[in-house]
């Protein structure tokens, strides 16, 4: 008998990003992590129409907004979310999931990179987050720019 394996989960641990992911898998992983925040908030999970047009628009809203995301800083913004890390929110809905998305972003420092010093002015950081390599700025222009400050 063959394991049963949760791409999603194996997904979660690898760092993966939602634009390298199918459909299906981003849907399953955001069941997941608004059910937990309905549970964590003590609200009733909305009926099943409800709460599928909420992921279907959040889904949205991330690969258009924010396709570079990892599936572990939604985790992280949502759990900072529920501790009120980003502040005081009245209701759990997809303002409030984007609220903290949103939160997350603004707060994310170096180490988020993997680096331990900021590797690139936040502008720029935020530019390549949120589009992911696409927008990288053009190395020879900066290493021309730091030829010329020397």
């Amino acid at each position: 008998m063959k394991p049963v394996v949760n791409n999603t989960a194996v997904a979660l641990h690898s760092g993966s990003r939602i634009k390298e992911l199918d459909s299906k898998s981003i849907t399953n992983f955001l069941i997941d992590q608004i059910s937990i925040v309905y549970v964590k908030t003590g609200k009733n999970i909305p009926e099943s129409r409800e709460l599928n047009i909420t992921i279907q628009q959040f889904k949205k809203y991330l690969e258009r907004d924010w396709p570079g995301v990892k599936l572990e800083w939604i985790e992280k913004a949502f759990e900072r979310g529920v501790e009120k890390q980003y502040g005081e929110y009245y209701g759990v809905s997809y303002v409030t999931f984007t609220d903290w998305m949103k939160g997350y972003r603004n707060s994310m420092k170096a180490e988020d990179f993997g680096v331990k010093e900021d590797p690139m002015p936040s502008k720029e950081r935020a530019s390549f987050v949120l589009n992911g390599l696409k927008n990288m700025p053009n190395t020879s222009k900066l290493i021309s720019k730091h030829k010329s400050n020397r």
